[in-house]
């Protein structure tokens, strides 16, 4: 058994470095965790307004102290750390269901179980991507398994999963909501059962209390708000229920749920049998009313990634539910619906990655499609042998379907998509600071664009970001009606916004880009929008820079020849 468990480890392993990538995105915590290092506090702009533009308050410190400690910049080091939470994650399930004992005789099902789970490319994604998500799913997972230890055993004592959910909690804003949650469940268990112990249910509440409050009061104290600027930005309480169940739904059929998730029924009903069904209970209800936020939210930006949590949770019902397969029905099914899991959840995450175009596509496949005009992810053109299955084709494209318009509103985006936009900001950020160091830029240039991760962080420039993540007043902008947004993309900095802020330099027409080849087809389409819409006037184009570059934008301020004479800047029309 050890041998198998060592070849998922070696399958995981492998999958974590096919999908290694860093987002955009998490170059705004950098520059946050950098910022504090550097002796600025946590803010975007040094000097400047204190806005909470992050969610992950303990991953940018923990960036910080590394980045202090070691020398090591939170870019270098954010992965490889991540890479380690994400392995150590793996083996909770394994080792929670280990000494927690199998159902009957037949705890070798749990190389089953580790399979499960390394053969599972979003687990694998989310090691890596520079974000906080794997420490909060180890956090979460792991104050999950030991209170439902501590009830399986009739322990009372909740403060070390309480102390482990305020760490969530530090890590990601819906970690108050998964432990408010395990906490009424527990409650409501142990009150059926008749053993509810208040003083030592106190002690966890107020240990949670105490660590989640101070925290908030730092962040009133420091930023002026109780809830992070992002939520005002990306959210605002506005709901958006049908494309957070569809987004729930396309998870369940990329992940084969239709051949597992009867298990974890079996589970559920064989552990309620055997008087001891507290793992499914409070796995059920924690998942259950996460999922129901995340419906709420309308899902998420990245592919599944606050869904990825569930899997190690699910495990353990996988699990169980194949020792009472193998119990009633014999062992050779049980290895047969095993080993159909490990197919489903492998397949169609497999085959999305090998069709996914290999050059940058924005919102592929809703928002861009393929050169020869397909918009399927999975191009079932190629795969004739799965289409010919029973059911597959209505199947995938129902997958496929649901794929076009989630990415079509900038939801649940691909790894490979964040990967290939990171490909081509963060030369530029290098290039603009370069510009900065070779005296072409001013340093203290103040620009605006959309994405505030990688260009900011490289150049170090002050920027305003146009969508609000990191500026309060853009944030606190109306939402757009549902059937017109865009996940984390609905809120804009008007023109007038800009130029009141002192903005310098803005990317035209929200596109993230201030330098552009001059062989781009953007240069051309832009000249037309410009010279028609009334923008030309202040759309300016530098000298050929390194790398045969322009810089490209619309100047704000009054004279930008004279402000930025190194440019040699003439009107972009001309």
């Amino acid at each position: 058994m050890a041998a198998a468990l060592a070849v998922c480890l070696a399958i995981f392993v492998w999958q974590i470095w096919i999908y290694w990538f860093l987002t955009d995105d998490a170059f705004i915590s950098f520059r946050y965790a950098r910022n504090l290092r550097n002796g600025y506090g946590l803010v975007f702009n040094p000097g400047f307004e204190r806005v909470e533009g992050y969610t992950n308050f303990l991953w940018v410190v923990i960036l910080a102290g590394v980045d202090w400690l070691t020398g090591w910049a939170p870019h270098l080091t954010a992965n490889w750390l991540s890479a380690a939470v994400g392995v150590a994650l793996l083996t909770l399930p394994i080792s929670f269901c280990w000494e927690r004992g199998p159902i009957g005789s037949h705890r070798w099902l749990i190389v089953f179980l580790a399979l499960w789970l390394a053969m599972n490319r979003s687990l694998a994604v989310w090691c890596t991507s520079g974000l906080e998500t794997k420490l909060f799913e180890l956090l979460v997972v792991g104050a999950v398994f030991l209170g439902i230890r501590e009830v399986e055993r009739r322990d009372s004592s909740g403060w070390r999963s309480a102390a482990l959910f305020a760490l969530a909690a530090l890590t990601r804003p819906d970690g108050v909501l998964l432990a408010g949650v395990f906490f009424a469940g527990r409650f409501a268990y142990e009150a059926y059962g008749r053993r509810v112990d208040l003083r030592a249910t106190a002690k966890a509440v107020l240990l949670f209390s105490a660590i989640v409050g101070a925290h908030t009061a730092f962040r009133w104290v420091y930023y002026g708000e109780l809830l992070p600027n992002t939520y005002y930005a990306k959210l605002g309480g506005a709901s958006w229920w049908d494309m957070g169940f569809l987004y729930l739904g396309t998870f369940l059929l990329e992940y084969g749920a239709v051949v597992w998730l009867p298990l974890l029924v079996i589970a559920s009903v064989g552990l309620a049998r055997e008087r001891r069904p507290a793992a499914a209970w409070l796995i059920g209800i924690t998942i259950f009313a996460h999922a129901l936020y995340l419906a709420y939210c309308g899902g998420d930006h990245f592919e599944y990634r606050p869904a990825d949590l569930y899997f190690p949770l699910l495990a353990v019902l996988l699990y169980d539910g194949l020792g009472f397969v193998s119990q009633r029905w014999g062992r050779r099914v049980a290895v047969a619906w095993g080993g159909a899991c490990c197919a489903a959840i492998a397949i169609l995450p497999l085959l999305s990655h090998l069709d996914f175009p290999s050059d940058y596509r924005t919102g592929f496949p809703g928002g861009t499609a393929r050169a020869d005009d397909n918009r399927d992810l999975i191009d079932l053109r190629r795969h004739p042998w799965l289409v010919a299955l029973p059911g597959a084709s209505l199947y995938l494209r129902t997958y496929n379907g649901g794929y076009k318009l989630l990415s079509r509103h900038f939801v649940a985006l691909r790894q490979e998509e964040h990967r290939g936009f990171l490909s081509t900001v963060e030369p530029e950020g290098k290039l603009l600071g370069e510009m900065v160091a070779d005296g072409l830029l001013p340093r203290d240039t103040f620009i605006a664009i959309p994405c505030v991760g990688a260009i900011p962080y490289f150049s170090d420039l002050r920027t305003l970001d146009s969508l609000g993540l990191t500026d309060k007043v853009i944030a606190r902008q109306a939402m757009r009606p549902n059937a017109q947004r865009a996940m984390a993309h609905d809120k804009t900095a008007s023109r007038t916004y800009m130029v009141e802020s002192g903005v310098e330099i803005s990317a035209a027409f929200l596109d993230p880009h201030l330098l552009l080849q001059a062989t781009s087809p953007k240069v051309e389409y832009w000249s037309y929008i410009a010279h028609y819409a009334g923008a030309a006037g202040q759309m300016y184009k530098s000298k050929a820079l390194p790398g045969g570059y322009h810089l490209i934008g619309v100047m704000l301020q009054p004279d930008p020849e004279a402000r930025f004479p190194a440019l040699e800047l003439t009107p972009f029309w001309e």
